[in-house]
């Protein structure tokens, strides 16, 4: 599980990278949007619900401070088959 350095995260066709990673409370965590296919990021299990726009961005960012530890399950609406990460906070 990768730990969060402050860098945004990645999204793009298929993939949200890294797949696991760890942050602090209070601590802002940043999606940055790539590639043709749109995308979402949402918590589909966890302490707090958060989502970026339902239908999906191909490109900019995606920014939340979480204030609640705990493990949230993120996938994108558009794609949750096939697209998940983990994000625990500490």
């Amino acid at each position: 599980m990768a730990v969060f350095s402050g860098s945004p995260l990645e999204i793009g066709d298929y993939f949200f990278r890294p797949g696991k990673v760890t942050a602090k409370v209070g601590e802002t965590v940043t999606w940055n949007f790539s590639g043709s296919k749109p995308h979402s990021v949402t918590v589909a299990n966890g302490p707090r619900g958060f989502s970026s726009v339902y239908w999906g961005q191909t490109s900019g960012s995606y920014s939340v401070t979480p204030k609640v530890k705990g493990t949230y399950k993120l996938v994108c609406l558009v794609h949750p088959t096939t697209m998940a990460e983990t994000l625990v906070v500490k």
